[in-house]
């Protein structure tokens, strides 16, 4: 088993249907010790910055130690809390460097 996992999100809230079954699997593993790292894509952070509460769509994620990351840039335009802000080589380098990697 991983001892770390990426978790990409290439789909938002509004935009997938599996969004809520995506938190569930990302927190089942935070939940059984697994590092658990989440990237908001670009997309992904406007979708989330667009909705009335965006911040409640990852509090139970930041409750179970889940890392959030997303690119610096997109954050600059689309500032969510809690959300770490890395550089393209830094996010990069995260998931050269995490033992398995999901995309959704």
């Amino acid at each position: 088993m991983a001892d770390s996992i990426l978790y990409i999100l290439h789909r938002g809230p509004r935009h997938s249907p599996d969004w809520r079954e995506t938190q569930e699997m990302i927190l089942t593993g935070a939940a059984f010790g697994l590092q658990s790292t989440v990237w908001i894509t670009d997309g992904v952070l406007r979708a989330l910055n667009r909705l009335a509460a965006p911040q409640t769509q990852l509090e139970q994620l930041q409750a179970f130690a889940v890392r959030c990351v997303a690119s610096a840039e997109a954050l600059a335009d689309h500032p969510l809390d809690g959300v770490e802000p890395l550089s393209a080589g830094d996010l990069h380098h995260l998931q050269a460097a995490s033992d398995q990697t999901l995309v959704f």
